[in-house]
């Protein structure tokens, strides 16, 4: 799976894990406002990345990455990574039970890793002269 089609997973990936964390969070009864708005936010940020992954993959069909949309892949990688990493030692470390924290150390490597071989994917093939590395047309609908 290439370029449009990683783009696609990785922002259906996104929106499905944190569309279920906003209803976790909405369903919370033991939160305090400040809790709920904090997590909430969290959530909100990374759904709105996935649904703008959707919109670059449309957008793009047919062409070559703009340079803000190959940045927005970039940004929703980092952050992927970023917040996965301290979510991941915060779960592992925090009194939760097994079966908890293997579900979220699945959710996070398969997050990590989509997130990771979609920059690549996307915007790493058209940096390398390489004629191995760079496709022909430098579109993503492939």
């Amino acid at each position: 799976m290439r370029g449009r089609g990683l783009l696609v997973a990785l922002g259906l990936w996104t929106l499905v894990v944190w569309a279920t964390r906003i209803d976790n969070v909405l369903g919370q009864d033991d939160l305090t406002p400040a809790g709920r708005a904090a997590r909430l936010a969290l959530a909100l940020s990374f759904t709105i990345l996935g649904v703008a992954l959707l919109v670059v993959a449309w957008r793009a069909r047919g062409r070559e990455l703009s340079g803000a949309e190959r940045l927005l892949i970039a940004v929703t990688t980092l952050w992927t990574i970023g917040v996965w990493v301290v979510r991941g030692i915060g779960i592992a470390v925090g009194d939760h039970e097994a079966a908890f924290i293997a579900v979220h150390t699945v959710l996070a490597v398969v997050s990590i890793a989509l997130a990771a071989v979609t920059l690549r994917g996307t915007t790493m093939p058209l940096r390398h002269g390489t004629t191995g590395n760079r496709r022909a047309d430098g579109d993503v609908t492939t």
